[in-house]
C-alpha cells in the first residue's frame, strides 16, 4: 500500500492482512521495510521466546504494524497520528440457551454467505471444531470441494476430515507432507511471511503448490476457538494469576532458554524475564474488563491472531482468493456481549454442528478421542483411561517388533530430523555471518538439539532459523544495533 495524500486508516478488529509503517516518515507497505533502520533486540527477544512479535513489534525500532481496530492518519513525511477506534469489553445480555445458538448461527452463516456464495469453494478441514462448524454451514446450497493434510496420509486427522466430507458429500483429497519440503521452500517461506515465525511450523507450504492448482477460494476456520472457548481461568482470578496464565499459554517450550540465550550474548540490561512480565502486564492493565478470562481472550485476539495466526494464513498469498468466516466484523460484539457460560468449553460451536448435521456430530473429535462431540462427555473417564493404556501398549509393541515406524506429530520431526536435514540446518547456520548472530551461539542451540531433540530444543533451533532468513534478507552491522 503506497500514499501520496494524507489518508485515514480503519484497521480491522479482527486482522487478517499485516501493514507496515516506519513511523519517523509515515511511509506504509504490506511488507515489512527493513533495508533501513536499526534492530530492536528487546522486541526481537519477546520474539524469540513467543515465535511472534508483540503488539506491534517488528524486528526494527523505527517499523511498526498497524494494531487492529486503530485509526491511523498517515501524511507521508511526518509521524502518523495512532488512535483507538474499538476496544474489546464485556457486557453479557440475557439469552436463553436456544436464543445464544440463534444468535451464533445469524452471525456465522451471514459471514459464510458473504464470503463463499457463488463461487467455487475449498475448505480446509482438520480434525477439530472449527473447521467442522464451517463444513455444517456449508453443507447445503454452496459449491464446495475439501482437503486435509497430515503427517501420513493414514494419520488421525486425514481420517476424520475424510469422514466430515463424506458425511457433507463434498469431494475430498488427503495429502501428506513430504519430509524435508522446509529447505527448497525456506526462501519463500521467508519472503511471505517476513522471517516473523518458526518456517518450521508452516507446513501447509509442503501442499500449496498441489492446492492452488485447484483455482478455488481456499476457506479456511482460524480463530474460532480463541472466539467461542475461555481460558482455564476463573473469572475473579487477580493480575499476578493473569500473568502467570500467559506466560504458561504464550510462552513456547523453549522460548524463554533462547530468549535469555539471546538477552546476554546481545549484552542488554536487566533479564528477559522481568522484561516480558512487565510488557504483558502493560498489556493486560490496557484492557477494561473485570473478567480475568475475557481480558485474557481479548489480548490473544489483539496480539496472537494478528501477529501469528493470519501471518500463517499469509502464505496463501492471494488475500482475495480467501475467506475467513470467523474473521468477520460481526464475531467481536458477539462474543464481547455474549454469556461467558455459552462460550466456556465451545458450547455454542458444539451445539451448532448438532443442531444442523448429527452426522457430522457423530464423528471422533480429536480433542477427546476416541469419542465424538455427543459422547464427549465420557472423557476422563475410565473407558477412556483404559483405551490410553491400551494405545500406548500397541505403539510399544510395534516399536518392539518393528513392525511400524511412529508417525511424526509435529511438522520439526519431518523437517529437522535425519542426517540431510541436519545437514541443511547446519548449512544455513554456518552461513549466518553477522554480529548478532554468533557462530558460537548458532552452534551450541545446533549441539543441543541434535543431542536431544524435542519440541524445546526444536522450537529454540526454529526462532534461530527466522532470524538467520531476516539476516540473509537484510546483513546488519553491529553499529547498526539499538540497545
Amino acid at each position: 500500500m503506497a500514499l501520496s495524500d494524507s489518508s485515514v486508516i480503519d484497521t480491522p478488529i479482527l486482522q487478517l492482512e499485516q501493514h507496515y509503517i516506519d513511523m519517523q516518515s509515515g511511509t506504509l507497505t504490506c511488507g515489512p521495510m527493513y533495508r533501513n533502520g536499526t534492530l530492536d533486540l528487546h522486541a526481537m527477544a519477546m520474539f524469540a521466546s513467543l515465535n511472534f512479535f508483540f503488539e506491534d513489534d517488528t524486528y526494527l525500532a523505527n517499523v511498526k504494524t498497524l494494531k487492529p481496530a486503530h485509526r491511523y492518519l498517515v501524511r507521508p513525511g511526518n509521524a502518523p497520528e495512532v488512535s483507538t477506534r474499538w476496544r474489546w469489553y464485556k457486557e453479557e445480555h440475557l439469552c436463553t440457551p436456544s436464543e445464544a445458538l440463534r444468535a451464533f448461527a445469524e452471525v456465522l452463516d451471514g459471514a459464510v454467505s458473504r464470503g463463499c456464495k457463488n463461487k467455487k469453494n475449498l475448505l480446509s478441514i482438520s480434525s477439530g471444531i472449527d473447521s467442522r462448524n464451517l463444513a455444517a454451514a456449508l453443507c447445503e446450497n454452496y459449491d464446495v470441494e475439501s482437503y486435509s493434510y497430515g503427517y501420513k496420509k493414514e494419520s488421525q486427522e486425514n481420517r476424520i476430515a475424510a469422514e466430515v466430507a463424506a458425511a457433507c458429500g463434498f469431494k475430498h483429497a488427503s495429502y501428506e507432507i513430504p519430509r524435508g519440503y522446509l529447505w527448497d521452500k525456506l526462501d519463500d517461506i521467508a519472503a511471505r511471511n517476513h522471517c516473523e515465525e518458526d518456517p518450521c511450523i508452516v507446513r501447509q507450504v509442503g501442499v500449496l503448490d498441489i492446492l492452488r492448482a485447484q483455482k478455488r477460494t481456499f476457506v479456511l476456520g482460524h480463530i474460532g476457538d480463541i472466539l467461542f472457548d475461555r481460558p482455564n481461568i476463573s473469572a475473579e482470578a487477580n493480575l499476578d494469576a493473569q500473568l502467570q496464565h500467559l506466560l504458561g499459554s504464550f510462552v513456547k517450550p523453549g522460548g524463554m532458554w533462547i530468549a535469555e540465550t539471546l538477552w546476554r550474548v546481545w549484552g542488554l540490561d536487566g533479564n528477559f524475564q522481568d522484561y516480558a512480565q512487565e510488557r504483558f502486564v502493560d498489556s493486560l492493565k490496557r484492557i477494561e474488563i473485570g473478567d480475568a478470562a475475557a481480558r485474557l481472550r481479548a489480548l490473544r485476539l489483539m496480539t496472537w491472531v494478528p501477529r501469528f495466526t493470519s501471518l500463517g494464513v499469509g502464505v496463501f498469498d492471494d488475500w482475495n482468493n480467501l475467506v475467513l468466516p470467523f474473521y468477520d466484523d460481526a464475531m467481536a460484539p458477539l462474543v464481547c456481549e455474549m454469556p461467558e457460560r455459552y462460550l466456556a468449553n465451545r458450547k455454542l460451536q458444539l451445539e451448532y454442528i448438532r443442531s444442523r448435521s448429527p452426522k457430522l456430530a457423530a464423528i471422533v473429535w480429536d480433542k477427546v478421542a476416541p469419542y465424538s462431540i455427543n459422547t464427549a462427555h465420557r472423557y476422563g473417564g475410565v473407558g477412556h483411561f483404559m483405551y490410553r493404556v491400551f494405545q500406548r501398549a500397541r505403539r510399544t509393541a510395534n516399536h518392539l517388533i518393528g513392525n511400524k515406524a511412529p508417525i511424526s506429530q509435529r511438522n520439526w520431526e519431518l523437517q529437522l530430523l535425519d542426517d540431510d536435514n541436519l545437514g541443511q540446518l547446519k548449512r544455513v547456520f554456518d552461513e549466518t555471518r553477522v554480529d548478532w548472530l554468533p557462530s558460537d551461539m548458532l552452534r551450541l542451540t545446533y549441539d543441543r538439539f541434535k543431542e536431544d531433540p524435542n519440541r524445546e530444543t526444536a522450537y529454540a533451533v526454529g526462532a534461530l532459523l527466522a532470524m538467520c532468513m531476516f539476516a540473509k534478507s537484510r546483513p546488519v552491522k553491529s553499529e547498526q544495533i539499538a540497545v
